[in-house]
């Protein structure tokens, strides 16, 4: 069976049951980006804002929403996931 390769662009990975217990995951973004990973294929990278060049341009009406219908299928699991969260 073939199974495909993922770049991964932290040094850290965590899944999204890791999520339950988030302080961990983030004490460890001091060190860099963390990936999250569900069924072994990344939904999110984490990074303390420290690691990031911060750009608070603000885009016009309606971007975020086509953004995200967009991606709603490609995160819908992660959605699902979290609603009983």
């Amino acid at each position: 069976m073939y199974m495909a390769i993922q770049k991964i662009k932290a040094t850290k990975t965590a899944s999204l049951t890791d999520l339950r217990n988030p302080r961990e995951i983030i004490n460890s973004l001091s060190d860099g980006r963390v990936a999250i990973l569900d069924r072994n294929k990344i939904v999110a990278y984490l990074s303390h804002p420290s690691q990031e060049k911060q750009d608070y341009t603000y885009l016009e009406d309606g971007v975020v929403k086509k953004m995200f219908k967009k991606r709603k299928k490609e995160v819908s699991d992660v959605l699902e996931y979290l609603k009983d969260k």
